[in-house]
């Protein structure tokens, strides 16, 4: 596993809710950056960036559904 990943396990659910909108915005800003003509300072920013979101998405997805397991049990 990826230093980066490993870091991101340790948050709780509110902490990746928050660091996902704060990727997303980025991005969002990346991609717009790109699209208007601009020269991007670093062409892996946005591949970093949707990977970094994926990341966090998949642990949202895993934490998320732990926590309604533990709920129906």
């Amino acid at each position: 596993m990826s230093k980066a990943f490993k870091e991101l396990q340790k948050l709780s659910l509110e902490e990746l809710k928050a660091r996902q909108k704060e990727l997303k915005l980025e991005l969002l800003k990346l991609k717009a950056q790109a699209v208007s003509g601009a020269p991007p300072k670093n062409v892996a920013l946005i591949r970093n960036a949707k990977r970094m979101l994926a990341r966090v998405n998949y642990l949202l997805r895993l934490k998320q559904g732990l926590n309604q397991q533990s709920l129906k049990q």
